[in-house]
C-alpha cells in the first residue's frame, strides 16, 4: 500500500473485518499463493505495499513455507493501524522473526534504503500510480531473480448498453483525463462485476495530486492483462506463468528477472 486513502468510514469497516479474521490460513488454491509456497524455500522476500487488508499480507506465508528471511515493506507510518493489525495477524499464526521497513517504492533510491530481495510480492499497487513502467522498474530493482505482481486489470474488449471500449492492442486509459463516453463504459462495466472505483463510478473529490504531492489512493490507469505482461517483458522480466484472479477482476504474473 504505497499510501491508499479512502473515506473514514470504508477504512474502519476494512480495518475491524481484518481484526476479526485476521488469522485465517492462506487459500493454497490461489495462483498467487502456490507460488509463494513452491519457490520461497531458502531465499529472502519482501512483499512491498502488502498492508492493506492484513489478510492479504504474504510475509506470514513466506515464512511459513522455508524462506530465509521475509520483509513487510510500506509507506505507512510505523504506528499506523495498518502495521498494528499486521502484527497481531503475525502473532495469531505464531509467526515471529519478520523484518518490518518504512518506504515509498517511487522513491528513486528505495533499492538502496530497502535492500534487495530474491523474491519480491506486490500487489493492488501499480494502478494507483501515476506511472505504472517507473513503479515496475522501482521493483526490478529490489528482486535479485523473482517477482510476483498483482494487479486490477479490464478485458480487452468492454461491451456495454452504452457501446463498446477497446483495450487490446496496448491501448490504456489514464483515468485523470477519462473521457465522458468512455467513463460511462467502464462504469457500466464495473457496476457489473461489483467493483466501486472513484472517478469512474463513485463520486469523488479526490485530487490525484495536489502542490506536487502525488496521491496514491486513486486509480491512475485501466489497462489489460496483456498490456502488463508486455510491460513486464520490456522492463527486463520473463513471465514464467500468469493467472486472472478475483473472477478475471485482477491478474497475477510470476516473473524471473532476465
Amino acid at each position: 500500500m504505497l499510501g491508499l486513502k479512502e473515506p473514514f468510514h470504508v477504512r474502519q469497516s476494512r480495518l475491524a473485518t481484518a481484526l476479526e479474521t485476521s488469522a485465517e490460513l492462506p487459500d493454497m488454491t490461489l495462483f498467487q499463493n502456490r507460488m509463494i509456497s513452491n519457490h520461497v524455500r531458502d531465499l529472502t522476500f519482501v512483499d512491498v505495499g502488502g498492508l492493506w487488508g492484513t489478510n492479504n499480507e504474504k510475509v506470514t506465508l513466506a515464512l511459513q513455507s522455508g524462506a530465509k528471511t521475509a520483509t513487510m515493506a510500506d509507506m505507512q507510518e510505523m504506528d499506523n493501524e495498518w502495521w498494528q493489525a499486521f502484527r497481531r495477524r503475525a502473532a495469531q499464526l505464531n509467526v515471529s522473526g519478520y523484518a518490518e521497513k518504512l518506504v515509498n517504492l517511487d522513491d528513486p533510491r528505495v533499492h538502496e534504503k530497502l535492500g534487495t530481495f530474491d523474491f519480491v510480492h506486490c500487489s493492488g499497487i501499480v494502478y494507483h500510480v501515476p506511472s505504472p513502467f517507473y513503479t515496475i522498474q522501482r521493483l526490478a530493482s529490489l528482486t535479485k531473480r523473482y517477482l510476483l505482481l498483482g494487479s486490477m486489470v479490464v478485458p480487452e474488449v468492454i461491451v456495454t448498453e452504452s457501446g463498446e471500449l477497446r483495450f487490446d492492442g496496448g491501448q490504456m486509459i489514464y483515468i485523470p483525463a477519462i473521457g465522458d463516453r468512455e467513463r460511462t463504459i467502464v462504469a457500466e462495466h464495473f457496476n457489473g462485476v461489483s467493483l466501486s472505483v472513484a472517478h469512474i463510478n463513485l463520486a469523488s473529490n479526490e485530487h490525484f495530486s495536489r502542490n506536487g504531492e502525488i496521491n496514491y489512493g486513486p486509480w491512475w490507469w485501466l489497462y489489460s492483462s496483456k498490456t502488463m505482461k508486455r510491460m513486464l517483458e520490456d522492463i527486463g522480466f520473463k513471465v514464467i506463468e500468469h493467472a486472472p484472479a478475483w473472477e478475471g477482476r485482477s491478474h497475477y504474473f510470476f516473473c524471473e528477472k532476465v
